[in-house]
């Protein structure tokens, strides 16, 4: 061997020592003997193989090492271990013209590129590109250049020619990756709340090499379906031997690099059957929960919409891994074997899989087909020099920035000085908010006793408004969910399931011979035709009364039984002074009249006189003749020398004359029924008793455990009361507790029913107009969002990447996305809203965003052009609006159709019927609720088949009202700012303090800064209600006198489009510096100079329009302000009114998390008024559950839903007869195009 080849041995031994030593030691940059430290090492290493071997890779990853000492330890870890991965493929690279006379590369071959960071040269296009590049290094996120000529027939080449298809590479070959097809049991559906308890793979090109491990999930249990399906107990799981996910997730990567190694240089290629959906998102949710990321060089690939893309026109319809075994004929070995294992599923995958890459449709053009399919999951720019030097700078500026105290983070962390001098609490609205967030955590962490493997890290936790939809993975149904639903129909056979006529409501007429004749005419009268409708109607109000005893406070609620004495009746006249008077000897125990020392003859009963200012009829008197025994309700007062004590209001009602006596400490809850026509109390009284008899002895089984399943652990969980017994508490109950649950289960139910209500007509919205053969809008491949991502100068959000991998997720069905994204100004939610658009171009179709404004729609435009224009060869963006020249428009139609332009965005005019679309693949729409239903399905209809629809919401929403006014889409919440962000300083003023306001406004506006002036009116009001509000006009002429070295504009809603235009022109430019307006400003307005807003008359808004005014500012690098203006109090009561006021805007000073503060304001305001008090959309009509406590019910009962919906959609039966029934019988819990009184129909709980 020559001398020069064995010093590049020697070299590459040392460099692989070192990289090895330096990793085991932490990344310290430790100090060598030959080197000040690993970086200079690591340099010199590098640069020794680069004047050897002719691989561009080398001097990117020079040029990286040298930043070495500068990055943080994990970023480290992430570069040596790319280099690590990445030095096989380099070092089978041609030797340099210096060292060797190896052939260069054939021309026109553009070399492989190292990362991070992603190297910006450009390469062919083709299929394979990114799978190829992986296999050139660890990093699977190198897609620099666009394929999409080749990725689709459908769209059309662009204006240059398009790349020649490279030739086919063989399985064989290094260039093809290493496959391996893995899969997963786990404990349920959910990633947050459930666990994966088995875990196998293998490998395709080497059955023999496998690995399978069971997972002892810690506190939580396998329910019996899972049991039934896989076999698997917990006693199996919890055996001594069993490891962690930690330790598991250790023997998965071993075996993975191990395969790895068997085949150098080849990219590494993790298959699952629905990996995108389920089996990828579970394991990256565990390894987070660890505190970890998924390794950078693990790519996932999908063979379930591969198999729906190759078979369904084969005329497959279904495509789960039992009739993809049975199609392909594939057998299992050994009767130990049990089908949906881990080990089994994933060897039978390996088979299926095979099958499916000799396919003629794959056959030839197996690597394309898989990369269409593939994905990554977690940020592929992480770890990148781009990314690092940023964040530096960033970091930078935040600790070089001065301002008062040091503002909290947003989201309100840290202390906050308060207006007062004093520092915030969480007192008022937000008590309530705490304890749901708090009881969040603990269900998260498992509580206290729980071992460090099931505990989430803090960084983990998401508090309760951004948990996860309870109908992800369930609706529209997966691959997964079927299978349990299939293993609850062996399971759950009862008969009452779909018995229609055994839950059938039993007539009113039953009623007859059991009640007055004067009861049965007022009920009919009211409309009320079955037992149940009877029942339905619950008590207004309960009141409590004690046993009386001698130790009771006057006018304490009491009752008592005793024996009439006396009765004098006086003639019925309206307006009596004087009542009709019972007189009762009270029941006392034996031992209160036993003789004593005192009174040897012993104690006489005690007597009181009742009085009853109601007309006792003569019925009433015949059945309380002297003697009679009788119970007493009413309130304790005086006596007088006839008896001890009184009773006011008193109720007297006849009992048996074996009746228990009863006992000092007990009491008695009595209902009282709202006058309902002729239904007086009385009457319901007597209606409810014979209507309780009739429906216990009907009542076939509890209508939700048939419905949802006797096993089902949502029931088991909840802990709720059964539905006879809810019934029977609601109206007849024994204590105040009694109530409550009872309030609890039918509040369940009726949740239960809006939520079927609501995802009945969300699964109608997604309905496919498919044939057998013909495959919806499916989108997988992240290519050009991997791409996009890794060019970023800064790392998406934690919300930003859960709400990112939620949408992906739904693209990569079958049925059409329909989600609601939420997120606070300027979270970031139109980089998501990019990466969803990007997916779809990339996958061959067309993304379209709609927005409702011209000013709204030309600055997304603007934005995404700007974040697009990072990409080697970003698609085609387009702006249509109502003001584009004709010219232009029919040249943007012309392309649109073609197919060139790959995202459109615009106002309304996107959907004017001369907008056509070559492949519209989803559908973004900014600020939905501004849109009416048929404007969105007009936009949906433009596709060929029904779009994604994505809509966007920058008004945060409480969880409660967000998944019942907008209850058919899922939801995604974005509740972080990304980080850098300084949070907004916000201080209530109170009428002495407003010269603050304006002092600060000229400070910002000298240092080069801009502001807002906010009003509610455009001129002063005459009436006398609002005469203390001041009007923009006038408002504006006072600055302009009083002010005269700041430049003031105006802007309100009376002004014309060409005014308001020029206004925020100026404004923008900077050529006025304070823009003097009305809430106009509210959304749509992006200066990012502008710093300080004042808003005048605070209190005359919404905590949520106040949120959204501070939103305003905030959006630039300066320290931003916000100053709430309130008046004094007026009237009577004028201080108190003033202390709420300056309560009710503090949450504003507390927090700049705007889900923080609506949930605070539902607290503080309730549902009803916190919409305003008219809003025309969909009414609620709720009376058991409340929208500011019953979260934990209404999730429950979402999941629920959809459950049943996609348990009768799979097995392709009707909805459980006790639901559809009740569906059918039961008020209506939405009524569409109401008007709604406070935004929602909600009875006093």
């Amino acid at each position: 061997m020559p001398r020069s080849r064995c010093r590049e041995r020697r070299a590459q031994n040392r460099l692989r020592a070192g990289l090895d030593y330096e990793i085991s030691t932490g990344c310290e940059n430790a100090k060598g003997k030959a080197f000040d430290d690993f970086q200079s090492f690591l340099t010199s290493s590098l640069t020794e193989l680069e004047t050897s071997y002719a691989s561009p890779m080398l001097a990117h990853m020079v040029r990286d090492s040298k930043m070495y000492a500068k990055l943080d330890v994990e970023r480290r870890q992430r570069l040596l271990q790319n280099v690590s991965a990445a030095l096989p493929a380099v070092l089978r690279a041609p030797l340099s013209a210096s060292s060797s006379t190896a052939p260069a590369a054939p021309a026109g071959q553009k070399p492989k590129v190292w990362s991070p960071p992603t190297s910006t040269t450009p390469e062919p296009s083709a299929p394979s590109l990114v799978l190829q590049r992986m296999g050139a290094s660890a990093s699977p996120t190198l897609n620099t250049s666009k394929p999409r000529e080749t990725e689709t027939a459908a769209k059309p080449a662009a204006a240059k020619p398009a790349a020649a298809k490279p030739p086919a590479v063989s399985r064989d070959s290094s260039e093809f990756p290493t496959i391996i097809v893995f899969d997963l049991e786990t404990t349920g559906l959910s990633k947050e709340k459930s666990r994966i308890i088995e875990l196998a793979a293998q490998s395709l090109h080497d059955p023999a090499s496998s690995f399978s491990t069971l997972i002892n999930p810690g506190r939580f249990t396998i329910p019996a379906a899972i049991t039934s399906l896989t076999g698997i107990t917990n006693s199996m799981v919890s055996a001594s031997n069993v490891p962690s996910f930690a330790m598991a997730a250790e023997q998965l990567e071993a075996f993975i690099d191990q395969a790895r190694q068997s085949r150098p240089g080849a990219p590494i290629l993790l298959v699952a059957h629905n990996a995108r959906q389920f089996d990828a998102a579970f394991i990256q949710h565990e390894y987070r929960r660890l505190g970890r990321e998924l390794p950078s060089s693990w790519r996932f690939c999908d063979t379930l919409p591969l198999a729906r893309a190759l078979l369904r026109p084969d005329g497959l319809t279904k495509f789960n891994m039992d009739v993809l075994r049975e199609h392909f004929k594939i057998s299992i070995e050994g009767e130990e074997t049990q089908m949906h294992r881990a080990g089994t599923d994933a060897g039978v995958l390996a088979q299926i899989l095979n099958k499916m890459l000799d396919h003629p449709k794959a056959k030839g053009d197996e690597l394309a087909q898989l990369e269409k399919y593939s994905f990554s999951l977690g940020d592929p720019g992480a770890g990148s020099l781009k990314r690092a030097t940023a964040e530096a700078k960033t970091a930078s500026e935040r600790s070089s920035s001065s301002y008062a105290g040091g503002a909290p983070g947003w989201g309100g962390g840290g202390t906050v000085n308060l207006s007062d001098g004093g520092e915030a609490d969480a007192g008022g609205g937000w008590s309530a908010v705490d304890e749901m967030e708090n009881e969040e955590k603990i269900e998260l962490s498992g509580g206290s006793n729980v071992s460090s493997n099931d505990t989430p890290l803090r960084g983990n936790q998401k508090p309760f408004w951004a948990a996860e939809d309870p109908i992800n993975g369930i609706l529209p149904e997966t691959v997964d969910f079927q299978k349990l639903a299939e293993v609850a129909a062996k399971i759950d056979t009862s008969e009452l399931r779909l018995d229609i006529e055994r839950w059938k409501e039993t007539p009113i007429e039953e009623l007859k011979g059991k009640v007055p004749n004067s009861t049965m005419k007022a009920l009919k009268s009211e409309g009320i035709t079955s037992i149940e409708a009877v029942l339905r109607n619950c008590p207004r109000k309960y009141q409590e009364y004690s046993a009386w005893n001698k130790n009771h406070a006057m006018g304490t609620q009491v009752v008592l039984t005793g024996t009439v004495r006396s009765m004098q009746i006086r003639d019925f006249l309206r307006g009596r002074t004087f009542p009709n008077t019972v007189l009762v000897e009270v029941d006392v125990g034996a031992d209160k009249l036993a003789p004593t020392e005192d009174d040897p003859w012993g104690a006489n009963k005690p007597r009181c006189k009742v009085k009853v200012w109601e007309y006792i009829s003569k019925d009433m008197r015949e059945t309380m003749p002297i003697g009679a025994r009788v119970n007493v309700r009413g309130t304790l007062g005086p006596g007088d020398r006839n008896c001890q004590f009184s009773i006011d209001g008193g109720r007297v009602v006849p009992i048996p004359e074996d009746s228990p006596i009863m006992t000092s400490d007990s009491s008695e809850i009595v209902a009282t029924y709202a006058k309902r026509g002729s239904m007086n109390n009385v009457q319901w009284h007597r209606a409810m008793d014979a209507s309780m008899d009739i429906f216990m002895e009907k009542l076939a089984a509890d209508l939700m455990e048939v419905s949802m399943g006797r096993d089902n652990p949502l029931l088991a969980e909840l802990g709720l009361l059964s539905h006879a017994s809810a019934v029977k508490n609601i109206h007849k109950p024994v204590d105040v507790e009694a109530v409550a649950q009872a309030r609890e289960r039918l509040a369940f139910e009726e949740l239960v029913l809006l939520q079927v209500a609501l995802l009945q007509e969300r699964s109608r919205l997604q309905a496919l107009p498919v044939s057998e053969t013909t495959e919806g809008v499916c989108i997988v491949g992240t290519a050009l969002t991997d791409e996009l991502r890794s060019e970023l100068p800064f790392a998406l959000t934690r919300s930003q990447e859960s709400s990112l991998e939620e949408i992906l997720s739904d693209m990569a069905g079958p049925a059409p996305m329909l989600r609601l994204l939420q997120g606070d100004v300027g979270c970031g939610k139109t980089v998501v809203a990019a990466m969803a658009l990007l997916a779809a171009v990339g996958a061959g179709h067309q993304g379209a965003f709609m927005a409702p404004t011209e000013v709204l729609a030309t600055q997304h435009h603007r934005v995404l052009t700007d974040l697009l224009s990072q990409m080697g060869d970003p698609p085609k963006v387009a702006l249509l609006t109502g003001s584009t020249k004709t010219a232009e428009r029919a040249q943007i139609l012309e392309e649109l159709n073609a197919g060139k332009i790959g995202i459109i965005v615009g106002t309304h005019a996107l959907i004017h019927e001369k907008v056509v679309f070559n492949s519209l693949g989803i559908s973004v729409v900014d600020e939905q609720h501004r849109f009416g239903v048929e404007q969105r399905a007009a936009l949906l209809s433009k596709g060929k088949l029904p779009p994604h629809m994505l809509t966007m919401s920058a008004t945060p929403i409480p969880r409660t009202l967000a998944m019942t006014k907008f209850g058919e889409m899922a939801l995604s919440v974005i509740d972080e700012k990304p980080a850098g962000r300084l949070p907004i300083i916000t201080t209530v003023c109170s009428a002495d303090d407003h010269s603050v306001a304006y002092d600060a406004m000229c400070e910002e506006v000298a240092r080069g800064g801009q502001a807002y002036v906010i009003l509610r009116l455009v001129n002063e009001s005459g009436s006398s209600r609002m005469s203390e509000v001041k009007g923009a006009e006038e408002e504006y002429a006072r600055l302009v006198s009083e002010y005269p070295n700041v430049r003031f504009g105006l802007l309100h809603g009376q002004l014309g489009a060409d005014e308001k235009a020029a206004a925020l022109e100026k404004f923008s430019s900077g050529e006025t510096q304070a823009l003097v307006a009305t809430s106009v400003v509210e959304v749509g307005v992006d200066v990012p100079n502008a710093s300080v807003i004042i808003i005048e008359d605070a209190d005359g808004f919404g905590l949520a329009a106040l949120h959204q005014l501070r939103g305003r500012v905030g959006r630039g690098e300066r320290q931003s302000k916000c100053f709430l203006l309130h008046s004094p109090g007026v009237g009577e009561n004028a201080e108190l009114k003033e202390d709420r006021t300056r309560d009710r805007l503090r949450v504003l000073e507390q927090s700049n998390n705007g889900f923080r503060i609506a949930e605070s304001d539902l607290q503080l305001r309730g549902a009803g008024e916190l919409f305003g008090t008219k809003q025309s959309g969909q009414q609620v009509n709720l009376f058991h559950a409340s929208m500011s406590t019953d979260l934990y019910l209404l999730e429950a009962a979402r999941k629920a839903a959809a459950e049943m919906i996609s348990r009768a959609s799979v097995q392709r039966e009707p909805l459980p007869a006790p639901i559809s029934v009740a569906l059918e019988t039961r008020p209506a819990l939405i009524l569409d195009n109401a008007v709604v009184s406070g935004g929602q129909a909600v009875a006093t709980n």
